[in-house]
């Protein structure tokens, strides 16, 4: 399979593969075709200081992002802030996996468009179930007892 760039021809691809074209001419919904590139910068970032993000996710009202768990050579699991990565455009990913070759850089950088993003933790939407801490097989995700303790209090 060859790596295609990030272009409307290969959303296109994408989108008519996994049935989306279908799905949201049936919902009477739109898909996104735009890919422009935007470079932000994030000047407090640890490992990056600048970053190229797809136009389409910055002028969104609402990012969601719907994380998987799953294991990752780098990160040990996967969620919800490693799949803000795919703000950054295709092959451009595949260059920060070359240049960050361990845990500790590429997770910091993830941090740095993170920081970018803001994303916010809704307690309340927490159903509590410790699966994040759980399941990471390099044990990269620490929960401390002052966050047990916020989470908890909220279900009291």
């Amino acid at each position: 399979m060859l790596l295609q760039k990030y272009k409307e021809n290969a959303l296109r691809k994408v989108y008519d593969k996994c049935g989306l074209i279908k799905a949201a001419d049936d919902a009477g919904a739109e898909l996104n075709y735009d890919t422009s590139i935007v470079t932000v910068s994030c000047r407090e970032g640890h490992i990056i200081k600048k970053f190229n993000a797809i136009k389409p996710a910055l002028d969104a009202d609402v990012l969601i992002s719907l994380a998987k768990g799953k294991t990752h050579s780098f990160t040990g699991i996967t969620g919800a802030v490693k799949n803000l990565f795919g703000i950054v455009p295709g092959f451009e990913k595949a260059g920060y996996h070359f240049k960050l070759q361990t845990i500790d850089r590429f997770s910091k950088m993830l941090l740095d468009i993170c920081e970018y993003v803001k994303p916010e933790l809704d307690y309340d939407k927490c159903i509590r179930c410790y699966c994040c801490h759980e399941m990471c097989p390099n044990h990269s995700i620490e929960l401390r007892r002052s966050a047990l303790y916020k989470i908890i209090s909220k279900t009291i």
